[in-house]
C-alpha cells in the first residue's frame, strides 16, 4: 500500500474512532443516539464512496502515465534498433 492509502485508511480510521467514541459518550436517550449513529454511518459511507471516486481518479492518471511513458520507450527502442 502506497503512503497516500495509509494516509487514507489512517484517517479514515481516526474519523470512525472518534464519531464512535462522541456518540457512545454523548448524554443523550437511545433512539436519539441510535438516530445519531444512523446519520454518522450514512455520511461516513459518502466519504468513502468520494474517496473510492477520488482513488479511481488519480489510479486512471496513473494508469495514462504510465501507457506514455511505455510508448516513449517502444518508440525509442524501435529508433535504436538497427533496420
Amino acid at each position: 500500500m502506497n503512503t497516500t492509502g495509509k494516509v487514507v485508511l489512517s484517517l479514515f480510521a481516526g474519523v470512525l474512532i472518534g464519531t464512535a467514541a462522541g456518540v457512545l459518550f454523548a448524554p443523550k436517550k437511545g433512539e436519539e443516539t441510535r438516530e445519531d449513529i444512523k446519520n454518522k454511518i450514512l455520511e461516513l459511507k459518502g466519504d468513502v464512496l468520494d474517496l473510492i471516486e477520488k482513488g479511481e481518479d488519480i489510479a486512471s492518471e496513473k494508469i495514462k502515465e504510465i501507457k506514455a511513458k511505455i510508448a516513449s520507450l517502444e518508440k525509442d527502442l524501435k529508433n535504436a534498433m538497427p533496420c
